[in-house]
């Protein structure tokens, strides 16, 4: 399995554009392979989650728990693990210590 590890911080690449359109569609410019990728909420907050800094997988759960009505956590943190997966296989995130940097991800407006 390619998804990210759950240990350790996570981050969006310094060049990451991110960009959140007129009707409330999140989108991101994929760095390196001229592709844009439209999120769905869910994908849009866990991208917004990263705009604080590098996190944890167990801390993004924790924030994403606090944010949706969870009935069977184990189930949520699969789906979690499945979109960073695709995350990860985009180039959206990085882990923290290869070259992430939240600091420096642009929003673009």
């Amino acid at each position: 399995m390619q998804s990210p590890e759950k240990t350790g911080l996570w981050s969006v690449p310094p060049n990451l554009k991110r960009r959140k359109s007129s009707n409330g569609i999140n989108m991101v410019f994929v760095p390196g392979q001229n592709v844009v990728l439209e999120l769905n909420e869910v994908a849009g907050d866990i991208m917004e989650a990263f705009s604080g800094g590098p996190i944890s997988f167990d801390a993004l759960s924790s924030v994403l728990m606090d944010q949706y009505q969870v009935e069977d956590p184990g189930a949520f943190n699969e789906e979690v693990d499945q979109v960073l997966e695709r995350f990860t296989k985009h180039g959206l995130i990085v882990p923290f210590d290869k070259g992430g940097d939240s600091e420096t991800a642009h929003t673009v407006r």
